[in-house]
């Protein structure tokens, strides 16, 4: 039998419930969002002593996502610095928390 995810979860394999390839991929999607999480909260300090404040007003929240937007296309078009997948996921944050 082919392994994919459901068939693992199913069969319940030795890694909790995953099989040795899934249970592998599992742990670098965790350690992937778990390093990116950390570059997301330099990026917040830096730009916080920077003087960028003030997130959580509400009045705000349309100016933040149209800057979302606005890093979105640069990440579409592969026009962005380093920062802006971490600064459009902070946004992204930032829009949900409101």
């Amino acid at each position: 039998m082919n392994c994919n995810v459901k068939n693992c979860e199913r069969e319940q394999a030795p890694h909790g419930g995953l099989c040795e390839k899934h249970a592998q991929e599992k742990h670098e999607l965790e350690a992937a969002v778990s390093e990116f999480a950390d570059r997301m909260r330099r990026r917040l300090v830096e730009k916080l002593l920077d003087g960028y404040a003030g997130w959580w007003d509400p009045k705000l929240r349309m100016k933040l996502a149209l800057v979302l937007e606005k890093k979105a296309a640069r990440l579409r078009y592969n026009l962005g610095n380093k920062h802006e997948a971490v600064d459009a996921a902070n946004l992204a944050m930032m829009l949900e928390k409101l």
